[in-house]
């Protein structure tokens, strides 16, 4: 390699080095240690900018199509991001029961009478408790749902996402 290569080849990486630096600031200022969730702003950004590369600039006969792949599961990564899914699975009990309510009440005395503990009480129906089970189940169901599309497709294509 000549010395001129070499130089040309430090240029670029610097230069790459600090435009990811700038891209990628705001989504590790908002990462956490303490969950797993946190993996999904991560492949979310680096699909997003695959995304954008190949559709943009991609020279590749399959550009559009991968671009069009990395888009899907982009979406998916989103909405695991997002984590809305038992708040779209209540929408309907909402609009016909209003959101949940609950209060306390004292669960546990000290020896002077005074409440140290509450318990927790929601004030629902037997029919409407089920209903909000259902809905809960059934958001659970599309989150695993969401997270198996997405690392099977992430497995199945990612070696063919690049340029």
């Amino acid at each position: 390699m000549s010395i001129f290569n070499r130089i040309e080849n430090i240029y670029y990486n610097f230069k790459y080095g600090i435009c990811n630096v700038f891209k990628w600031i705001p989504i590790v200022w908002q990462l956490r240690d303490w969950d797993g969730e946190f993996i999904y702003p991560l492949i979310y950004q680096q699909l997003k900018h695959t995304e954008n590369y190949l559709r943009n600039y991609g020279c590749s006969v399959s550009s559009i199509k991968d671009a069009n792949q990395i888009r899907i599961a982009k979406n998916l990564a989103k909405r695991l991001w997002d984590n809305k899914y038992t708040e779209n699975a209540s929408i309907p009990i909402n609009k016909k029961y209003g959101e949940i309510k609950c209060h306390s009440e004292p669960y546990k005395y000290d020896k002077s009478g005074n409440p140290i503990l509450y318990l927790l009480v929601f004030d629902e129906t037997a029919k409407e408790r089920k209903l909000r089970s259902k809905a809960y189940k059934h958001a659970d169901y599309m989150k695993k749902q969401d997270r198996k599309i997405l690392f099977s497709l992430m497995e199945k294509k990612i070696n063919n996402w690049w340029d």
